[in-house]
């Protein structure tokens, strides 16, 4: 989980202008755009959505709606994605934000530790 949130908080960091985009920029802007943001969020989901199946299946995880869980996972992270990207030392805070976001992941998800 860890990996998958510093790899998306990079691209926060290093391309911020593209996750701006898709993620705020594409809401009611032209079609074609909008149709990329949905792409891009359904992706974020699928990525999302993939390893809690793969731990739900090996019983790391207690019963859930790993879809639903993967949408609320990617709309946390997104939040707080944007909100890093309004500090003016944003890359100094990415380490402690991919901490906190993990930690509240795990907790979100009911991760059992097996």
């Amino acid at each position: 989980i860890s990996a998958g949130i510093q790899a998306y908080v990079n691209i926060g960091i290093f391309e911020p202008a593209v996750v701006n985009l898709l993620l705020v920029g594409g809401v009611g802007a032209v079609p074609a755009l909008v149709d990329r943001r949905a792409e891009f969020r359904e992706s974020l989901v699928n990525a999302w959505q993939r390893p809690l199946d793969q731990a739900l299946d090996k019983g790391q995880i207690l019963p859930q709606n790993t879809r639903r869980s993967a949408e609320a996972l990617a709309g946390a992270i997104d939040e707080v994605i944007l909100n890093l990207l309004e500090q003016p030392d944003a890359k100094n805070q990415s380490a402690a934000a991919v901490n906190d976001l993990t930690q509240f992941a795990l907790r979100a998800i009911a991760y059992t530790g097996t």
